[in-house]
């Protein structure tokens, strides 16, 4: 098909130049440079600089005005931008120029504002230049970028002229440094703005890369120079403008290259092959005009192509039939211009294909079409002809494209050939099919007695299924053609094909998937170190080769019989369903995990499909797993136990969503798996468990030295083989003085601790003989001896011999302290009987309740003699009833070890004379003289002394007694001046006593409390009773003489001896927690506890019994009050308690 009229104009159809002409590079800019220099050494510099900038103006401009009016027929906005860019730098120029210091056309008398416009426009510049590049694929307006740069430029000049741009030049000085790095930042930019364009250059002609890049090497070197002067008519300034000129003709000849001679150079080449096409090809306008046609068409009209110029294209070329507003050609012609191709049908059953492209944004006018026009009235009628006799060829094509999809699989397959197969048949829309197969049943149950065309899916050795075809028997019977019984065959041999290759293709990948398993499993067990990076690294495996649908690892915690199955990697399986798969995995009536568990030594791999659901035997959370495999279509599953040391240890799972069986090849591969980490595991565990003894015998030794250094125990060993003393400890050296320097062998130590020849001949006898049992293997201790130590002193010692490979270690007991003891003991036991016999204090020692040993004082206290008491019962000697038993056992009880004496006991012995004796018994334990526990007893007649105490008891309670009687006294004397709260100081006491006791105080610490609230209001004695007795609310004054009966009770009483400070706490009954009380304003700590409990009885009291000038306010007011202030003004222990008390245990407060 020829090519569109859109494409004819692309610019990879013409053979361009790839460089721009070396003379117009060279000649023209070099005759402009030798103009410069003459002028420059014939007129002067300032028209020198003048004719310099004017050229390089020129061309701006002239670059400026041939792009922009070129733009659209190029559409290259790269050449616009730079071209807009440095038009208006052009302007910058000129205003650089007209400034320029000599030229004296403005008032200007210095060189800065010259210099600073260069800057300026030759920044912009070089910033365009880098942003140029953005802009080959982008659209822009001329307009909008005309306005961005005149305002730019425009504000360049006014900050020039108003002073607000930085110094340039100074006359005399030369340039300041703004003016240097403003040349180098320039420099910058254009090096980046190059890289942009190298980068960009797929986008650009060659031509238009190369005169581009060239411009801005010539101008980063113009400015280069314009670094170097310091006179503004210096020789490098000169330099300066003639490499600006070169600069300038390089993006002149680049720019009117690609928007001049590049597109006149394409339409004189599609000029001239225009007629050359050899369909009739039209150009019309959007309102269906011809414009032009080539030689084609005229030949196709019969008539001259300028007589088809100003003709209807739908009258001439479309069908007449149709008007032109309906016509599927001319009524896109007024919509977006886009290229379409529609065929159409005419007169005479000929048919015509009609290409339309627009090419007028090229040229800038209205929207203008190329219309190729191609009959192919002849192709038609042949396609219509082969598309009768090869529908079943095409039928069998989709299918064969669909059958060589390797990525499907047969589910996704079936579906797709169902609906390709009606294509085939003679009438498609009545077609109906059915697959009912091993891969599931597809389509509708024929209906019975409606005849259909079968076909059987089946190779050599099984059949997979069969397929049914029949016309819908509501319509009119249609018979089939027995091409089409030969197309079902040919699709069901196609398929079974397809199946065929299917398992092949598992097959092979599923091994090839094995051997790479178990090569990289190798791989793995060589190189991990333990377990756990095993594990790591076959997780990563796995992860890699990525085969296997759902992947488990589990493994048991250790190797005992009933140790649990844990989890130790899993791949594609939901997190929802792990703790139901764990619980599985412990339970043995689940046929996998019980086969796998009672499998042999030589591994059982086992394998199952999951077509059926599971029996009933099966756990629930088995079942539960099972379902979860179906739903994600798992088809297969493999389970391979892992063994160690023969037994089961854990297992590796492997699930696949393939129809495709493991057979015995693969089976032998995952039982190669299994051995291999099965062996991996055993020698880890062989490694670990050798690690573990060598690490145990190090700690050992380690232990074995620091015992035998810091033992307490003297110890040295010797070697059996010659009797060299290898080693003594720390105890050995302090013990006799002797270090390991000291003596060389055993011989040597004899000698020196045991001075007497016939000592150490028995020492030695007896060294042999003890060596000889130890080496039996029994452990032998020696007779004591005695030796010398290093300093002359006796020692008095046993040896304890044992032995070690080669060595004896030889233990020695020192004992000459405890034989010296022993006999300072035996010597304190002859002083101590004595004592005892002559002590006025009666001792007894007792076990078992008989005496073993009584003293002459303890026989004397009971009237007997310590005949008649030793080896008799302590009972009968006592008052034999439940309370003296009881007091016998509770002393007995009380008995301490050795070092201390018990509390003691008050038990009633009877006398001789019958007189019942109160003895007090200090005991404790001791071991008697036999070796065995006993107790030894202490007894004191306290007879007398116990009499003198119950008297002074009785006299005590009488006092307490007449205390009380006193309070109470008291307390009636201040409630005569106040009869209308008679009673009030009693109640207080008995609730601030309960409050006490609710808070754990003891029984009189409660009964104190109870004393206290009797006077707790004595000072009102000090309060004249019409305050007292006033029956409404006090004055300020009253009030203030009131808050006196406080201190006024601490007065009275301060001088009175109690037991407890009851001045103070009476003081203090009126204070508050937070300060606030009368009359010292105390807080906290500094208020008694015992004033604290008054305090909250008091308000409770006060608030719940009526008063002259207000009727009782009940209970339940007081007790919020006292929730009121918890915390602030009361006590909040005390308040608690008083709240528990009431609320809680129902207390009733006193009457």
């Amino acid at each position: 098909m020829p090519k569109s009229s859109r494409d004819l104009f692309s610019p990879d159809v013409f053979d361009l130049k790839s460089f721009i002409s070396p003379y117009m590079m060279i000649i023209p800019p070099t005759i402009f440079a030798l103009l410069i220099w003459w002028t420059n050494q014939s007129f002067g510099f300032v028209f020198t600089h003048t004719i310099a900038e004017l050229i390089s103006i020129i061309i701006a401009l002239t670059a400026l005005i041939v792009t922009v009016v070129s733009r659209h027929f190029t559409k290259n906005y790269f050449v616009v931008f730079i071209a807009i860019a440095i038009g208006w730098c052009g302007f910058i120029d000129l205003f650089h120029t007209l400034l320029y210091k000599g030229m004296q056309i403005l008032p200007v008398d210095s060189a800065n504002q010259a210099t600073q416009l260069w800057v300026g426009a030759r920044l912009l510049q070089a910033l365009a230049m880098l942003a140029a590049p953005f802009m080959l694929t982008r659209a822009i307006k001329p307009i909008p970028l005309n306005l961005f740069f005149g305002l730019v430029s425009v504000g360049i000049v006014m900050a020039v002229m108003l002073g607000f741009f930085p110094t340039a030049f100074v006359d005399g000085q030369g340039l300041t440094p703004f003016k240097i790095y403003s040349e180098y930042l320039i420099i910058a930019v254009l090096a980046m703005a190059q890289i942009l364009v190298w980068r960009r250059r797929e986008y650009l002609s060659a031509q238009l890369t190369f005169g581009v890049s060239l411009s801005m090497l010539t101008m980063m070197a113009s400015e280069f120079a314009f670094t170097q002067y310091v006179s503004v008519y210096a020789d490098a300034n000169l330099l300066g403008h003639i490499l600006k000129v070169y600069s300038y003709w390089f993006i002149y000849l680049a720019l009117v290259e690609s928007t001049i001679k590049e597109p006149f150079s394409m339409l004189s080449k599609a000029a001239s092959t225009y007629d050359t096409i050899p369909d009739p090809t039209y150009i019309v306008n959007s309102d269906q005009t011809i414009q032009q046609v080539n030689l084609a068409a005229a030949r196709l009209h019969g008539i001259a192509a300028a007589q088809l110029t100003g003709r209807s294209v739908h009258e001439l070329v479309h069908d007449p039939r149709v008007k032109a507003e309906d016509c599927l050609v001319c009524s896109r012609l007024q919509q977006t211009p886009q290229e379409f191709l529609i065929q159409l049908n005419l007169p005479d059953q000929k048919t015509v294909e009609c290409h339309l492209a627009p090419f007028a944004e090229r040229l800038g006018k209205k929207t203008v079409w190329v219309m190729v026009v191609h009959d192919i009235t002849d192709r038609q009628f042949l396609l219509q002809d082969v598309q009768k006799r090869v529908k079943e060829v095409r039928c069998l094509n989709q299918i064969n494209q669909l059958c060589n999809h390797t990525h499907l699989d047969m589910t996704e397959l079936l579906p797709k050939v169902m609906q390709t197969i009606p294509s085939g048949f003679s009438s498609p829309e009545r077609v109906h099919l059915q697959i009912d197969s091993d891969w599931g049943v597809f389509g509708t149950v024929p209906p019975t007695q409606t005849p259909c065309l079968q076909s059987i899916f089946a190779n050599d050795t099984q059949q997979f299924g069969t397929l049914s075809v029949w016309y819908d028997p509501a319509q009119d019977a249609t018979a089939f053609l027995d091409e089409e019984q030969s197309l079902i065959d040919h699709i069901t041999s196609q398929i079974t094909d397809v199946y065929i290759r299917l398992q092949s293709q598992g097959r092979v990948a599923r091994l090839t998937y094995l051997y790479q398993l178990l090569s990289e499993t190798n791989r793995v067990i060589v190189h991990s170190q333990n377990q756990q990076q095993l594990l790591t690294e076959l997780q990563q495996v796995l992860l890699k080769l990525g085969s296997f649908a759902k992947i488990l690892i589990a493994l048991k915690v250790d190797d005992q019989a009933d140790s649990p199955l844990v989890i130790q990697f899993h791949h594609n399986i939901s997190a929802n369903i792990l703790p139901t798969l764990q619980t599985a995995l412990q339970q043995d009536q689940n046929t996998p995990l019980n086969h796998l568990k009672n499998t042999s030594p030589e591994v059982d791999v086992y394998t199952y499909a999951l077509v059926n659901d599971p029996d009933e035997s099966v756990s629930p959370e088995y079942r539960i797993w099972i379902h979860y495999l179906k739903q994600e279509q798992i088809c297969q599953a493999a389970l391979t136990p892992l063994l160690f040391q023969g037994h089961f240890c854990g297992l590796v799972a492997l699930y696949t969503t393939g129809q495709v069986e493991f057979d015995e090849e693969q089976i032998q591969l995952l039982k190669s798996l299994s051995r291999d980490i099965s062996f991996a595991l055993e020698r880890f565990s062989a490694e670990q468990q050798l690690q573990s003894a060598e690490t145990y015998s190090e700690q050992m030794e380690q232990r074995f030295q620091q015992v035998f250094l810091q033992s307490p125990v003297p110890m040295q060993i010797i070697s059996i083989q010659d009797e060299r003393i290898l080693a003594v400890n720390l105890a050995y050296e302090k013990w006799l003085g002797y270090s390991l320097a000291d003596f060389q062998n055993r011989e040597a130590w004899l000698k020196k601790v045991a001075p007497d020849a016939e000592q150490r001949q028995v020492m030695q006898q007896n060294w042999k003989d003890a060596l000889q049992l130890a080496k039996d293997g029994e452990q032998v201790q020696f007779p004591e001896i005695t030796f010398l130590a290093k300093d002359g002193s006796p020692r008095i010692a046993q040896r304890t011999l044992a032995v070690v490979g080669n060595d004896v270690i030889v233990a020695w007991n020192d004992v000459t302290v405890i034989r010296k003891t022993e006999q300072e003991l035996r010597d304190s036991e002859q002083r101590f009987r004595g004592m005892v016999e002559q002590t006025v204090v009666g001792m007894y020692v007792l076990r078992d309740n008989q005496y073993l040993y009584v003293n002459p004082s303890y026989a004397e206290m009971l009237g007997r003699s310590t005949t008649e008491l030793t080896g008799h019962n302590i009972l009968e000697f006592t008052d034999p009833t439940t309370d003296t038993l009881a007091l016998i056992h509770q002393a007995e009880d009380k008995a301490q070890p050795a070092e201390h004496f018990s509390m003691p006991s008050i038990v009633p012995f009877r006398h001789r004379n019958g007189q019942i004796r109160e003895f007090s018994l200090h005991s404790r334990h001791i071991t008697w003289d036999d070796g065995l526990p006993a107790e030894i007893v202490m007894a004191q007649d306290i007879t007398e002394q116990k009499q003198a105490q119950d008297q002074i008891a009785r006299q005590l309670e009488q006092l307490e007694a007449t205390m009380y009687g006193t309070l109470q006294a008291v307390s009636i004397m201040v409630e005569l001046r106040d009869p209308y709260t008679a009673g009030h100081e009693r109640r207080v006491g008995l609730i601030a006593s309960a409050i006490a006791k609710e808070m754990g105080w003891d029984e009189k610490r409660c009964l104190q409390m109870e004393e206290i609230g009797l006077v707790h209001d004595i000072g009102k004695i000090s309060i004249p009773s019409e305050i007292l007795t006033k029956p409404s609310r006090l004055t300020h004054l009253e009030m203030e003489m009131m808050k006196g009966h406080a201190q006024a009770g601490y007065e009275i009483l301060k001088d009175v001896p109690f037991n407890i400070p009851i001045a103070e706490i009476i003081g203090q009954h009126h204070e508050r927690m937070d300060g606030t009380g009368y009359p010292k304003g105390l807080k906290g700590d500094e208020i008694h506890p015992e004033a604290r409990i008054l305090t909250v009885a008091d308000v409770i009291e006060s608030m719940a019994s009526h008063r002259p000038y207000r009727a009782a306010l009940g209970g339940e007011v007081a007790l919020a009050e006292i929730l009121r202030g918890r915390g602030t003004i009361y006590d909040t222990e005390v308040c608690d308690a008083a709240v528990r008390l009431i609320k809680e245990k129902g207390y009733v407060l006193p009457s």
